[in-house]
């Protein structure tokens, strides 16, 4: 009973490993990003569980060179699944391109979940606010609005996995 009891035994709940940060520090940081991913996405019940396959078509489409929707998401799905489940250890960029509508957004957002579920970071923007966040950071240097962007580009660039959403508006 006289002995103290840590939350984590590598640094004492000091923070520090020797002269580097504790992973447990890291592991924390990770969690305050992943509740922001939580708001920055829009259901908050996105995963591949709740993913419908059968919201796709079974018909062949004319307007695609007459490919079977449901037969395409299907690789999608299962493309993007095996790249959450075995990040980081994967390409490191996968690219979604499709009309509106098709389960792009959600799909990504399944891929932050699992990733953040690992103890990973992860920063979900939209491509219009990276940029901003860039060409804020780049013309308002001394500006509150500036010292955010920086703050802002700094988690992109520092994150594990970045996902940027509707690239192609």
């Amino acid at each position: 009973y006289l002995e103290p009891e840590y939350y984590c035994s590598i640094c004492e709940d000091r923070g520090m490993n020797g002269a580097s940060i504790c992973s447990c520090v890291d592991k924390l940081y990770n969690k305050a990003l992943t509740y922001e991913l939580g708001s920055l996405i829009k259901h908050g019940d996105e995963s591949f569980e709740r993913f419908d396959l059968n919201l796709y078509s079974n018909v062949p489409d004319a307007k695609y060179g007459g490919t079977v929707p449901r037969q395409s998401m299907e690789k999608t799905f299962a493309a993007c699944r095996k790249f959450a489940d075995n990040f980081p250890d994967v390409s490191a960029n996968l690219i979604l391109q499709g009309d509106p509508g098709l389960g792009k957004t959600y799909l990504s957002a399944c891929i932050a979940r699992v990733v953040a579920a690992k103890g990973l970071s992860v920063c979900y923007e939209s491509a219009v606010a990276a940029l901003d966040a860039y060409e804020q950071q780049k013309f308002c240097r001394d500006t509150a609005e500036g010292e955010e962007a920086s703050a802002k580009v700094r988690r992109m660039a520092d994150c594990d996995l970045m996902i940027l959403d509707d690239l192609g508006t």
